[in-house]
């Protein structure tokens, strides 16, 4: 009895080894290659999905660049400056601007190939024509924005005038193609009437912060006519020398530079015909007879000669408020 009871504990000890070590041999063989092939599985699934994220990113980069190219300036920045700047000064005549100058200031290279040109617009409006002027800033489809606005009352003779000074910034995108007109016709057409029921709506809405009065004229001096004195005697007629010739070389201001591997150029704005010149490195220059030659040009200052001695011509200064440069004296040996 007692062996059969010892045989029997034995064979269930056998068989609790044999079954543990059967366990292990499935463990091995099965379970644990099973378990990695389910943590590469699960490695697989979340690198997937960071894929499929990068991929939404991707698209939505790529679809946000193909917007910037519709609304990018050219690539070339002299024809970019002139065709934004012809739509300045259209827009300041749609907003009923006075006396507007537009100019432009700075060209900047940026990082990635683009670069960002700023322009100055000054004129006299009123407050609904300033609405209309941001407005059409904030409807039309270009890479710009109006990064500083300055606005005071005008001296005029109507009391509803202002005097405003607003700078702009507009890109030049890497990739962008060269075309001769900012906007196509239908763009323009479709801009004027989103303007003009956005500012219709605006003006029934929003009462203007600036004080407003029916626009009364100043009176007229009352003119006087001249005394004639008569005389007996004869007059001896009076020999005057004829005056010399007006001096306006102080409106002649340096306005902007352009600055690359292939262009150093200057602008200049005449301030008495609104008309502007640009005037490149070596060129010839004859404003209202001082003549000259552009022999240096530099973001700050532009070096010219004129009648045999150099001046320094700063940046926003005018040609009359050029400064010489001393000749250096020759060191004696």
């Amino acid at each position: 009895m007692f062996q059969q009871r010892s045989k029997l504990l034995l064979l269930v000890l056998a068989i609790s080894v044999l079954g543990v070590r059967v366990y292990d041999m499935a463990e091995n063989l099965l379970l644990k290659p099973l378990a990695d092939r389910q943590m590469q599985v699960d490695e697989l699934e979340t690198e997937l999905l960071a894929q499929k994220r990068l991929a939404v990113r991707i698209e939505q980069a790529e679809a946000a660049y193909q917007d910037w190219l519709m609304k990018t300036l050219p690539a070339r920045p002299s024809e970019a400056a002139t065709l934004y700047q012809n739509w300045l000064i259209d827009a300041c005549s749609d907003s009923s601007f006075a006396d507007v100058q537009v100019t432009p200031s700075s060209v900047e290279d940026l990082a990635l190939g683009m670069k960002t040109l700023s322009f100055n617009v000054s004129g006299v409006t009123d407050y609904s024509g300033l609405q209309y002027f941001l407005m059409s800033i904030d409807e039309t489809p270009l890479m710009h924005q109006v990064s500083e606005v300055s606005v005071r009352l005008a001296d005029t003779e109507y009391e509803d005038r202002l005097d405003v000074q607003i700078q702009l910034d507009c890109m030049i995108v890497d990739g962008a193609e060269d075309r001769s007109e900012l906007l196509p016709e239908s763009v323009r057409e479709e801009l004027g009437q989103l303007v003009n029921t956005r500012h219709r709506d605006a003006v029934a809405e929003q009462v203007s912060p600036f004080l407003i009065v029916k626009e009364i004229p100043k009176a007229e001096p009352i003119k006087r006519e001249p005394t004639v004195m008569v005389t007996k005697d004869p007059v001896k007629p009076i020999v005057v020398a004829p005056p010399p010739k007006p001096d306006y070389s102080d409106q002649i201001v340096q306005v902007g530079t352009v600055l690359n591997s292939a262009t150093r150029e200057v602008w200049v704005m005449d301030r008495r015909t609104n008309e502007q010149v640009v005037l490149r490195e070596g060129g010839d220059f004859d404003f209202y007879g001082t003549r000259g030659r552009v022999q240096t040009v530099n973001a700050r200052y532009v070096v010219i000669q004129v009648e045999g001695e150099r001046y320094r011509w700063m940046m926003a200064a005018s040609l009359k408020d050029r400064e010489i440069i001393p000749r250096k004296k020759r060191s004696s040996t």
